[in-house]
């Protein structure tokens, strides 16, 4: 029996699972991330750490198994894509990794919304947000020394992946997965952008190679052999960024179908077959799938998911999820009119850094449950502008959403957001689906799936019957949908003038 290996470097923490030649994912491993905030409010996470932790990951996954390291035929790594880390000519990390949840980039970005917003969002397919270019751009001006000492920017994957396998900074690569956070590409073409690396002066001496993600990038090193019990000589295929595989792994092989990766964020990905720009609301991005011809529109809040932890932790530590849930359920739909905005730390689709997050319509009448439950239909409602964005644009009908992630175990979220979309939403049987599409985009690679497609449709499974939309409760959910996007205008213009004014007196009232 032959084996192949997915890794997920992710921000809490590092997934790994191993999946048999019969497409069984026979064992699972998690080891917990660690996120340093910094005195300035950077969020960071140290290179080195996440190395170890995926090393650490291999090998639980190899000892649980029993499996002989010579048996895993191939590797393939995920992971967070929208950060961006460095390295010096010898693989040595440059710094800390700049987070994704990191907004040290404020300033620069800025620069860049206001002065190239259409040329990167028509090249790129991503507006400018908090990714690769803004957060390269900050370091050549604030921290110049280490800019000039960097060989090749890389994500955390690459850099995994570039210390098992030994790679020179030669050799550093990304996927084309990636590449609409890059903020110099050319993402239609698979190529950095001649137009981008000159209005933005960057040197494109430090920009990786472009692969394909199932590319073999290299062979597991003694070294690297040494710290993940792997055998020397295994092959490492280049992977896809965490997004990327996550839909391959829900078994999004065919335009029309849709993902909720219900997670730390709360993403929403409609595959294509058109690579087209959201022009109109600067909302969507379209991204290069895993399969060679086909796209995906998706858009996220930052900490959808998180804004569930968060309300537990601080406004009911005694309580379960489940206990939250229960009582949520009691709210009739609507919450009692109240509604909540989930953009704690500011708002990505469409981009406003300045947002923050609210309850509006308190009243006497709202306990624990209408709160809780005010959060889960924010982010059903942010889903169905979403999805009417891309069917404006692409016109599409979509059978089904599968929702994958720690959400997608609320039976009472996936009817929400049934009824709130007007779709089925259909939960799949596993659950690690970053390591999933990971594993079989490295079977790909190595011709134990020969085609992909087919691989995908027979592996991934879905679990228990789809929750089908009630009529009335999507009657109702429609006028609340549509008050919800009036409260949206109504708080961007708020927060937009709350900063102006914080930026004239210099108190930062929204800076983080």
């Amino acid at each position: 029996m032959q084996y192949v290996l997915g890794i997920d470097v992710g921000t809490s923490g590092i997934r790994a699972g191993l999946l048999s030649e019969d497409g069984k994912l026979v064992v699972k491993a998690f080891v917990n991330g660690q996120l340093f905030h910094t005195p300035e409010g950077w969020i960071e996470q140290d290179m080195n750490d996440l190395y170890d932790g995926t090393c650490s990951a291999i090998r639980r996954c190899i000892a649980e198994s029993g499996v002989i390291p010579r048996s895993i035929a191939a590797i393939a790594i995920s992971g967070q894509m929208a950060g961006i880390g460095a390295v010096d000519r010898g693989w040595n990390p440059i710094g800390r990794y700049d987070s994704w949840l990191d907004a040290r980039c404020l300033d620069t970005l800025k620069g860049m919304d206001a002065d190239h917003r259409d040329a990167m969002f028509r090249l790129t397919g991503c507006p400018p947000t908090y990714h690769h270019g803004a957060k390269i751009l900050w370091w050549r001006k604030h921290a110049p020394s280490a800019y000039t000492a960097v060989a090749k920017f890389v994500v955390p994957a690459v850099y995994v992946a570039g210390r098992l396998g030994g790679l020179s900074s030669d050799e550093a690569f990304i996927d084309d997965t990636y590449l609409h956070f890059s903020g110099f590409s050319d993402t239609a073409e698979r190529c950095w952008s001649p137009q981008l690396v000159d209005i933005f002066e960057m040197d494109p001496t430090k920009l990786p190679r472009i692969v394909r993600p199932w590319q073999v990038v290299g062979e597991v090193t003694a070294r690297g052999a040494s710290d993940s019990g792997l055998a020397r000589g295994t092959p490492i295929v280049a992977g896809a960024g965490d997004t990327a595989m996550s839909f391959l792994g829900a078994g999004l092989v065919e335009p029309g179908m849709a993902v909720d990766v219900a997670g730390t964020a709360s993403v929403l990905g409609i595959m294509s077959d058109r690579f087209t720009v959201d022009e109109r609301h600067r909302t969507l991005m379209c991204s290069r799938s895993v399969f060679p011809d086909l796209y995906t529109y998706y858009a996220f809040i930052a900490g959808g998911g998180m804004a569930v932890s968060w309300f537990r932790q601080q406004f009911a530590p005694e309580r379960t999820l489940a206990d939250l849930d229960y009582l949520a359920g009691k709210i009739p739909n609507g919450a009692l009119g109240l509604q909540f905005v989930p953009h704690l730390s500011g708002r990505v689709s469409p981009a406003n850094p300045y947002y923050r997050g609210a309850w509006v319509g308190l009243g006497w009448d709202h306990g624990i449950g209408s709160l809780f439950r005010a959060i889960l239909e924010s982010v059903a409602y942010e889903y169905q502008q979403y999805l009417s964005i891309v069917t404006e644009m692409v016109p599409t009908s979509i059978r089904e959403v599968r929702t994958v992630g720690g959400g997608a175990r609320s039976a009472l979220w996936n009817q929400i957001k049934a009824n709130v979309l007007g779709i089925p939403v259909q939960r799949m049987e596993e659950d690690q689906i970053t390591v999933l599409g990971a594993a079989i985009v490295a079977g790909n690679a190595i011709g134990l799936f020969p085609d992909v497609q087919a691989a995908t449709r027979a592996i991934v499974k879905t679990h228990g019957k789809a929750y089908e939309p009630e009529a009335s409760a999507y009657q109702a959910y429609r006028i609340h949908s549509t008050r919800y996007r009036g409260l949206l205008a109504h708080l961007d213009q708020h927060f937009n003038e709350v900063n102006s004014s914080s930026e004239k007196t210099g108190s930062g009232v929204l800076q983080q």
